[in-house]
Protein backbone atom coordinates (compact mmCIF):
# COMPACT_ATOMS: atom_id res chain seq x y z
CA UNK A 1 0.00 0.00 0.00
CA UNK A 2 1.23 3.08 -0.93
CA UNK A 3 2.29 5.93 2.16
CA UNK A 4 1.12 9.44 1.96
CA UNK A 5 3.93 12.26 1.09
CA UNK A 6 3.32 15.36 2.18
CA UNK A 7 5.17 18.77 0.76
CA UNK A 8 6.03 21.46 3.54
CA UNK A 9 6.51 25.04 1.59
CA UNK A 10 6.65 28.16 3.33
CA UNK A 11 5.64 31.40 1.10
CA UNK A 12 6.89 34.80 1.58
CA UNK A 13 6.34 37.30 -1.07
CA UNK A 14 6.91 34.81 -4.05
CA UNK A 15 4.71 35.88 -6.84
CA UNK A 16 7.27 36.06 -9.17
CA UNK A 17 8.28 32.69 -9.00
CA UNK A 18 5.21 30.64 -7.19
CA UNK A 19 3.40 29.56 -10.09
CA UNK A 20 6.43 27.93 -11.99
CA UNK A 21 7.46 25.94 -8.70
CA UNK A 22 3.60 24.66 -8.14
CA UNK A 23 3.16 24.11 -11.99
CA UNK A 24 6.38 21.66 -11.28
CA UNK A 25 4.53 19.92 -8.53
CA UNK A 26 1.38 19.15 -10.75
CA UNK A 27 3.79 17.90 -13.31
CA UNK A 28 4.89 15.24 -10.83
CA UNK A 29 4.81 11.59 -11.74
CA UNK A 30 3.62 10.42 -8.40
CA UNK A 31 1.44 13.52 -6.84
CA UNK A 32 1.71 14.42 -3.33
CA UNK A 33 -0.86 13.46 -1.21
CA UNK A 34 -0.98 17.00 0.58
CA UNK A 35 0.87 20.33 0.17
CA UNK A 36 1.04 22.47 3.10
CA UNK A 37 1.90 26.29 2.88
CA UNK A 38 3.11 28.36 5.61
CA UNK A 39 2.69 31.81 4.19
CA UNK A 40 4.09 34.36 6.40
CA UNK A 41 2.58 37.63 6.02
CA UNK A 42 2.96 37.84 2.36
CA UNK A 43 2.27 41.71 0.81
CA UNK A 44 1.72 40.29 -2.65
CA UNK A 45 -0.65 38.16 -4.06
CA UNK A 46 1.14 34.88 -3.26
CA UNK A 47 -1.96 33.93 -1.32
CA UNK A 48 -4.54 34.62 -4.12
CA UNK A 49 -1.59 31.87 -6.27
CA UNK A 50 -1.99 29.45 -3.52
CA UNK A 51 -5.94 29.66 -3.61
CA UNK A 52 -5.89 29.27 -7.14
CA UNK A 53 -4.15 25.85 -6.94
CA UNK A 54 -5.90 25.07 -3.84
CA UNK A 55 -7.74 22.26 -4.86
CA UNK A 56 -5.56 21.03 -7.58
CA UNK A 57 -3.00 20.19 -5.77
CA UNK A 58 -4.88 19.84 -2.30
CA UNK A 59 -3.01 22.64 -0.32
CA UNK A 60 -3.58 23.42 3.49
CA UNK A 61 -2.98 27.27 3.62
CA UNK A 62 -1.83 28.50 7.19
CA UNK A 63 -1.73 32.03 7.51
CA UNK A 64 0.33 34.10 10.32
CA UNK A 65 -1.12 37.14 12.50
CA UNK A 66 2.94 37.76 12.41
CA UNK A 67 6.01 37.72 11.15
CA UNK A 68 7.75 34.73 12.24
CA UNK A 69 11.06 34.61 10.24
CA UNK A 70 12.22 31.26 7.70
CA UNK A 71 13.18 29.04 10.49
CA UNK A 72 9.82 28.92 12.17
CA UNK A 73 7.83 29.34 9.04
CA UNK A 74 9.28 26.28 8.00
CA UNK A 75 9.12 24.22 11.43
CA UNK A 76 5.18 24.79 11.43
CA UNK A 77 4.98 23.75 7.68
CA UNK A 78 6.62 20.43 8.44
CA UNK A 79 4.87 20.02 11.92
CA UNK A 80 1.71 20.29 9.82
CA UNK A 81 2.33 17.58 7.52
CA UNK A 82 -0.15 14.61 8.39
CA UNK A 83 2.03 12.34 5.50
CA UNK A 84 4.02 9.28 6.29
CA UNK A 85 7.15 10.90 4.41
CA UNK A 86 7.58 14.57 4.34
CA UNK A 87 9.55 17.21 1.27
CA UNK A 88 10.74 20.37 1.95
CA UNK A 89 9.94 22.90 -0.77
CA UNK A 90 10.84 26.20 -1.49
CA UNK A 91 8.79 29.31 -3.95
CA UNK A 92 11.15 30.03 -6.15
CA UNK A 93 12.68 26.26 -7.32
CA UNK A 94 11.19 23.81 -10.33
CA UNK A 95 11.59 20.43 -9.79
CA UNK A 96 11.99 17.84 -12.21
CA UNK A 97 8.97 15.78 -12.81
CA UNK A 98 10.29 12.51 -11.50
CA UNK A 99 11.95 14.01 -8.34
CA UNK A 100 9.10 12.90 -5.59
CA UNK A 101 8.69 9.51 -7.14
CA UNK A 102 12.80 8.98 -6.95
CA UNK A 103 12.96 9.83 -3.50
CA UNK A 104 9.69 8.22 -2.45
CA UNK A 105 11.38 4.88 -3.46
CA UNK A 106 14.62 5.47 -2.72
CA UNK A 107 13.09 5.80 0.80
CA UNK A 108 11.33 2.72 0.85
CA UNK A 109 14.46 0.86 0.10
CA UNK A 110 16.56 2.44 2.89
CA UNK A 111 13.59 1.86 5.35
CA UNK A 112 14.12 -1.95 4.19
CA UNK A 113 17.63 -1.74 4.47
CA UNK A 114 16.57 -0.36 8.10
CA UNK A 115 13.47 -0.14 9.49
CA UNK A 116 10.45 2.03 9.74
CA UNK A 117 11.03 3.41 13.40
CA UNK A 118 14.88 4.98 12.11
CA UNK A 119 14.59 8.32 11.49
CA UNK A 120 15.64 8.62 7.94
CA UNK A 121 16.53 12.11 6.13
CA UNK A 122 17.23 11.89 2.43
CA UNK A 123 18.68 14.27 0.03
CA UNK A 124 19.66 14.64 -3.39
CA UNK A 125 21.09 17.01 -6.12
CA UNK A 126 19.97 19.85 -7.94
CA UNK A 127 20.86 22.44 -10.56
CA UNK A 128 21.81 26.10 -9.25
CA UNK A 129 20.16 28.51 -12.20
CA UNK A 130 19.72 31.91 -12.47
CA UNK A 131 17.77 35.06 -15.46
CA UNK A 132 20.95 37.70 -14.00
CA UNK A 133 24.17 37.16 -15.43
CA UNK A 134 25.53 38.92 -11.66
CA UNK A 135 24.73 35.58 -9.94
CA UNK A 136 27.54 32.94 -9.59
CA UNK A 137 26.12 29.76 -9.65
CA UNK A 138 28.77 27.33 -8.26
CA UNK A 139 27.24 25.85 -5.20
CA UNK A 140 28.96 22.16 -4.08
CA UNK A 141 26.85 19.09 -4.01
CA UNK A 142 26.61 17.12 -0.81
CA UNK A 143 29.00 14.12 -0.21
CA UNK A 144 26.16 12.54 0.48
CA UNK A 145 25.67 9.35 3.01
CA UNK A 146 27.83 9.47 6.42
CA UNK A 147 28.98 5.93 7.55
CA UNK A 148 31.26 7.80 10.55
CA UNK A 149 30.11 10.42 12.31
CA UNK A 150 33.77 12.34 12.57
CA UNK A 151 32.93 12.84 8.94
CA UNK A 152 30.97 15.49 9.93
CA UNK A 153 33.93 17.59 10.78
CA UNK A 154 36.52 16.55 8.24
CA UNK A 155 34.32 17.22 5.39
CA UNK A 156 33.49 20.28 3.53
CA UNK A 157 30.03 19.67 1.87
CA UNK A 158 28.17 18.30 4.14
CA UNK A 159 25.25 20.74 4.40
CA UNK A 160 22.05 19.03 3.21
CA UNK A 161 20.00 22.41 1.47
CA UNK A 162 16.14 21.97 2.61
CA UNK A 163 14.57 22.06 -0.92
CA UNK A 164 16.34 18.44 -1.47
CA UNK A 165 15.12 16.72 2.12
CA UNK A 166 12.69 14.28 2.52
CA UNK A 167 11.93 13.13 5.88
CA UNK A 168 9.92 9.78 7.41
CA UNK A 169 7.63 10.62 10.43
CA UNK A 170 10.13 8.68 12.75
CA UNK A 171 12.32 11.46 11.89
CA UNK A 172 10.08 14.17 12.35
CA UNK A 173 8.78 12.90 15.46
CA UNK A 174 12.51 13.62 17.20
CA UNK A 175 12.94 17.11 15.43
CA UNK A 176 13.14 19.45 18.65
CA UNK A 177 12.12 22.99 17.97
CA UNK A 178 13.93 25.10 15.28
CA UNK A 179 16.12 27.92 15.97
CA UNK A 180 14.30 31.48 16.06
CA UNK A 181 16.93 32.75 13.84
CA UNK A 182 17.69 32.31 10.65
CA UNK A 183 21.43 33.62 10.89
CA UNK A 184 21.75 32.40 13.96
CA UNK A 185 21.38 29.07 12.01
CA UNK A 186 19.26 27.90 9.58
CA UNK A 187 16.95 25.57 9.53
CA UNK A 188 18.03 23.47 7.05
CA UNK A 189 21.55 23.07 8.82
CA UNK A 190 19.47 22.07 11.63
CA UNK A 191 18.39 19.41 10.24
CA UNK A 192 21.39 18.27 8.41
CA UNK A 193 23.22 18.58 11.79
CA UNK A 194 20.49 16.38 13.63
CA UNK A 195 20.45 13.74 10.95
CA UNK A 196 24.27 13.27 10.89
CA UNK A 197 24.82 12.42 14.50
CA UNK A 198 21.51 10.69 15.81
CA UNK A 199 19.54 9.31 12.67
CA UNK A 200 20.57 7.64 9.22
CA UNK A 201 21.33 10.18 6.62
CA UNK A 202 21.83 9.26 3.07
CA UNK A 203 21.48 11.34 -0.14
CA UNK A 204 20.36 10.27 -3.99
CA UNK A 205 23.78 11.45 -6.53
CA UNK A 206 20.96 12.47 -9.05
CA UNK A 207 19.88 15.82 -9.65
CA UNK A 208 15.78 15.97 -9.29
CA UNK A 209 15.68 20.08 -9.48
CA UNK A 210 16.84 23.84 -10.30
CA UNK A 211 17.71 25.62 -7.55
CA UNK A 212 16.95 29.27 -8.79
CA UNK A 213 19.24 32.13 -7.47
CA UNK A 214 17.91 35.71 -7.31
CA UNK A 215 18.33 38.80 -5.81
CA UNK A 216 15.87 37.90 -3.23
CA UNK A 217 17.15 34.95 -2.38
CA UNK A 218 17.40 34.02 1.46
CA UNK A 219 20.49 32.47 0.98
CA UNK A 220 23.19 32.18 -1.97
CA UNK A 221 22.89 36.08 -2.90
CA UNK A 222 26.34 35.36 -4.39
CA UNK A 223 27.06 38.03 -6.84
CA UNK A 224 30.48 38.35 -9.05
CA UNK A 225 33.60 38.46 -7.25
CA UNK A 226 34.74 41.80 -6.04
CA UNK A 227 38.21 42.15 -4.88
CA UNK A 228 36.96 42.30 -1.11
CA UNK A 229 35.45 39.01 -1.88
CA UNK A 230 38.31 37.31 -3.78
CA UNK A 231 40.32 38.32 -0.47
CA UNK A 232 37.96 36.90 1.88
CA UNK A 233 37.58 33.39 -0.37
CA UNK A 234 41.30 32.98 -0.27
CA UNK A 235 40.99 33.70 3.44
CA UNK A 236 38.54 30.47 3.10
CA UNK A 237 41.31 28.09 1.41
CA UNK A 238 44.59 29.29 2.73
CA UNK A 239 43.21 29.13 6.64
CA UNK A 240 41.45 25.86 6.17
CA UNK A 241 43.05 23.21 8.63
CA UNK A 242 43.36 20.01 7.21
CA UNK A 243 40.53 21.17 4.87
CA UNK A 244 38.34 22.02 7.73
CA UNK A 245 37.05 25.72 7.89
CA UNK A 246 36.38 27.30 10.61
CA UNK A 247 33.19 28.51 10.33
CA UNK A 248 32.33 24.51 10.24
CA UNK A 249 34.17 24.30 13.80
CA UNK A 250 32.11 27.23 14.99
CA UNK A 251 29.14 25.90 13.90
CA UNK A 252 29.02 22.30 15.49
CA UNK A 253 30.17 24.10 18.82
CA UNK A 254 26.62 26.68 18.29
CA UNK A 255 24.83 23.25 17.78
CA UNK A 256 25.91 21.70 20.68
CA UNK A 257 24.98 24.37 22.53
CA UNK A 258 21.40 24.17 21.86
CA UNK A 259 21.62 20.20 23.27
CA UNK A 260 18.38 19.56 21.30
CA UNK A 261 18.64 15.89 21.86
CA UNK A 262 20.10 13.04 24.22
CA UNK A 263 23.03 11.26 23.05
CA UNK A 264 22.88 7.97 24.46
CA UNK A 265 25.19 5.99 22.36
CA UNK A 266 28.82 6.02 23.54
CA UNK A 267 30.36 5.98 20.34
CA UNK A 268 28.74 8.83 19.46
CA UNK A 269 29.21 10.97 22.99
CA UNK A 270 32.93 10.47 22.44
CA UNK A 271 33.18 11.93 19.16
CA UNK A 272 31.09 14.81 19.76
CA UNK A 273 33.41 15.55 22.68
CA UNK A 274 35.95 15.27 20.22
CA UNK A 275 34.77 17.73 17.87
CA UNK A 276 33.23 20.31 20.46
CA UNK A 277 36.98 20.46 21.87
CA UNK A 278 38.02 20.80 18.24
CA UNK A 279 37.63 24.96 18.25
CA UNK A 280 39.80 25.70 21.45
CA UNK A 281 42.38 22.81 20.70
CA UNK A 282 46.19 23.60 20.03
CA UNK A 283 47.85 22.35 16.85
CA UNK A 284 49.73 19.57 18.40
CA UNK A 285 45.79 18.23 19.39
CA UNK A 286 44.26 18.94 16.04
CA UNK A 287 47.11 17.44 14.40
CA UNK A 288 46.85 14.18 16.41
CA UNK A 289 43.41 14.00 16.20
CA UNK A 290 43.12 14.08 12.32
CA UNK A 291 46.05 11.55 11.28
CA UNK A 292 44.27 9.20 14.16
CA UNK A 293 41.21 9.02 12.36
CA UNK A 294 40.38 6.55 9.43
CA UNK A 295 37.99 8.71 8.17
CA UNK A 296 40.50 10.38 5.71
CA UNK A 297 42.39 8.36 3.28
CA UNK A 298 46.77 8.93 4.76
CA UNK A 299 48.03 10.33 1.29
CA UNK A 300 45.53 12.93 1.81
CA UNK A 301 46.32 13.33 5.99
CA UNK A 302 50.06 13.52 4.60
CA UNK A 303 49.30 15.84 2.31
CA UNK A 304 46.90 18.04 4.24
CA UNK A 305 49.79 18.32 7.33
CA UNK A 306 52.39 19.46 4.71
CA UNK A 307 50.29 22.38 3.94
CA UNK A 308 48.96 23.02 7.60
CA UNK A 309 53.08 23.29 8.60
CA UNK A 310 53.57 25.55 5.54
CA UNK A 311 50.76 28.26 6.79
CA UNK A 312 51.56 27.83 10.21
CA UNK A 313 52.87 31.12 11.07
CA UNK A 314 50.33 33.39 8.85
CA UNK A 315 47.64 30.53 11.08
CA UNK A 316 49.07 31.22 14.48
CA UNK A 317 48.53 35.27 13.78
CA UNK A 318 44.78 34.76 12.04
CA UNK A 319 43.56 31.83 14.66
CA UNK A 320 43.70 34.18 17.51
CA UNK A 321 41.37 36.98 15.86
CA UNK A 322 39.15 34.41 14.63
CA UNK A 323 38.20 33.09 17.81
CA UNK A 324 37.73 36.36 19.25
CA UNK A 325 35.68 37.35 16.42
CA UNK A 326 33.50 34.33 16.77
CA UNK A 327 32.96 34.50 20.63
CA UNK A 328 32.18 38.49 20.48
CA UNK A 329 29.36 37.34 18.01
CA UNK A 330 28.28 34.22 19.26
CA UNK A 331 27.83 36.21 22.80
CA UNK A 332 25.62 39.01 20.67
CA UNK A 333 23.66 36.76 19.14
CA UNK A 334 22.21 35.28 22.22
CA UNK A 335 21.68 38.57 23.41
CA UNK A 336 19.30 39.40 20.19
CA UNK A 337 17.87 36.28 20.17
CA UNK A 338 16.90 36.55 23.50
CA UNK A 339 15.67 40.15 23.44
CA UNK A 340 13.35 38.33 20.74
CA UNK A 341 12.03 36.19 22.83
Amino acid sequence: MQKRISIAIATYNGSEFLREQLDSLCSQTLLPDEIVAADDCSTDNTMDILLEYQEKLNISILKSDCNLGVNKNFERAIKACRGDYVMICDQDDVWLPDKVETMYRYMLAQETIKTESTPILVSSDFIPFSKSSDIVLSIKPCQGTLDYYLDFLFSSNLHNWGCTMMMNRAFISILPPFPNLFYQFGYDEYIAHIATIYCHRCHINQTLMYYRHHTNNVVSRITKPTLRLKWYLFKQQAFTFFGIIYKRQRRYAEFLQYGPLAIEDQRIRNDVEIISRFVTANGLVKIKTIMATRSLPVSRRIGQLFFFLATSPIRWCYTHRVKTQYLNNYAINRENEERVL
